[in-house]
């Protein structure tokens, strides 16, 4: 379920998931995740960058619930995880869910201002 807003590409043992719009349904959610668990289980990648510095608008709670399952079923097969996120609010939100599904060092949110601190996080391989 790749769309302009919505896209998924993999490189090297990389998942790169990008969004730019939080208007997306349930199904086209689900859709995605199921995408996503499918390159996750492959066991190829062992990092999931996901891009939301360029997000408008917010996730419905339906939707969020799609996203912390995604969450849960990523921790199971890929080390770590980044979310870009465009400011500190949504920084601190990713983080709080996070915490609250998986080990906090698996899952890891930046701002775009943090750019040194999520370079060394995702491209370090200690402790994976």
């Amino acid at each position: 379920m790749t769309s302009a807003a919505h896209f998924v590409e993999t490189k090297d043992h990389y998942i790169y998931w990008h969004n730019t719009d939080g208007s997306i349904t349930p199904d086209e959610a689900t859709a995605l995740a199921n995408e996503i668990k499918s390159l996750a289980e492959s066991g190829h990648y062992t990092r999931l960058i996901v891009d939301n510095s360029e997000m408008n608008g917010v996730w419905s709670n339906d939707v969020d619930k799609i996203w912390i399952d995604l969450m849960t079923y990523v921790a199971q097969y890929i080390p770590r995880t980044a979310t870009i996120c465009e400011n500190i609010i949504n920084k601190l939100q990713v983080n709080y869910l996070s915490s609250q599904t998986v080990d906090p060092d698996r899952m890891k949110a930046f701002t775009i201002k943090e750019k040194e601190e999520f370079e060394h996080y995702i491209y370090n391989k200690d402790n994976d």
